[in-house]
């Protein structure tokens, strides 16, 4: 299952959990007829994959939010986001 919106705002650090991921409001894969389904381009743009940008067909819900927490990761060491 894919979130579809990492950003450093969708995380929470407790002192009982440690790290935790919230905000599951657009993770919709969906699994139909042994298919993963997805829809349109939802998310946050900052920390976006360019293929959902795009509204390309096909493209990896897993991959995109790999995409999205190296934009977050970049964030945090350089101080400022990858792109404008």
């Amino acid at each position: 299952m894919a979130h579809r919106d990492l950003k450093p705002e969708n995380f929470i650090i407790t002192e009982e959990f440690g790290l935790q991921l919230a905000d599951f409001g657009f993770c919709t894969e969906i699994l139909l007829n042994g298919q993963k389904k997805h829809s349109g381009c939802k998310g946050t743009l900052s920390y976006m994959a360019p293929e959902i940008i795009e509204a390309k067909n096909g493209y990896n819900p897993e991959q995109t939010d790999l995409f999205s927490l190296g934009v977050i990761f970049f964030s945090m060491y350089m101080g400022k986001p990858p792109f404008r």
